[in-house]
């Protein structure tokens, strides 16, 4: 990508690649893939996907170019400037940067939903719960995010591989709820496209926060599933709607 220079060393055909095929994550006293156990794999895999979606994810056009332009060359180790040392296994890294690539380029994304939320006064907490019930129902795996509380990156790197988003906060003076405006800001930024959305809050003395949200997202390829939006504590028939929106939304994911 465009700031990044890599070095290759053809007699131990080392890939010294910079930023590249990088991941977030201590490594400690140990640098390289066959040092790590199983468990710790696991946790780099999720410290890659972070690192991925907040510091390249608007790139991903130039990370399969970089890709393409890979494949002729014999690579034994890749060693980037973060994370660790791929000296066993560098096929892994590649594979899973083509795969990370593809989630806003056009590739598969992962059939699950990413539900991300926010609540001043628990109203909208309570739809969130009709919402969860309704994906249980129809057995679509779904991750729980709560907004302010968990950092940014974390919602990112969330939201940017799983094909469903649930996107639920209330209204704030006529407008979105500031911590989601945040969120929406950044999956914009990070070209955050074809996700399948069901959008849910409450409003206390006027609404807006719809209109807001239609306005930031509309250049965002998404689909969407039909809105919620009631005034205050949801009612029972309330609840009952954001449920079926819930197993709708998990179909549609479970289908794309």
């Amino acid at each position: 990508w465009p700031e990044t220079m890599m070095t290759y060393e053809p007699q131990s055909r080392t890939l010294f690649s910079c930023d590249a095929f990088g991941s977030y994550g201590a490594a400690g006293d140990r640098i390289c893939d066959d040092e790590f156990n199983e468990e710790e794999h696991t946790l780099f895999e999720k410290e890659s996907l972070r690192y991925y979606a907040n510091i390249v994810a608007s790139l991903s056009n130039f990370v399969k170019s970089a890709l393409e332009k890979l494949k002729s060359l014999p690579v034994n180790i890749i060693a980037p400037s973060h994370g660790m040392i791929w000296r066993t296994n560098p096929q892994t890294i590649i594979d899973r940067y083509a795969r990370y690539a593809g989630y806003n380029t056009g590739g598969a994304q992962e059939k699950d939903i990413c539900v991300i939320w926010g609540s001043m006064y628990g109203n909208t907490r309570i739809g969130v719960n009709a919402v969860i019930e309704g994906i249980k129902e129809e057995g679509v795996p779904f991750t729980e995010i709560e907004i302010p509380k968990t950092d940014v990156s974390e919602v990112l790197a969330n939201a940017f591989s799983r094909k469903g988003l649930v996107i639920a906060m209330p209204t704030y003076e006529y407008k979105m709820f500031p911590p989601m405006a945040y969120v929406l800001e950044l999956l914009g930024r990070k070209h955050v496209t074809d996700k399948i959305v069901f959008r849910l809050g409450s409003w206390g003395w006027s609404g807006g926060a719809e209109k807001d949200f239609i306005a930031v997202v509309d250049s965002y390829k998404w689909t969407f599933v039909e809105s919620c939006e009631w005034q205050g504590v949801p009612t029972e028939e309330n609840l009952m709607i954001l449920k079926e929106r819930g197993r709708e939304l998990a179909r549609q994911v479970r289908n794309s």
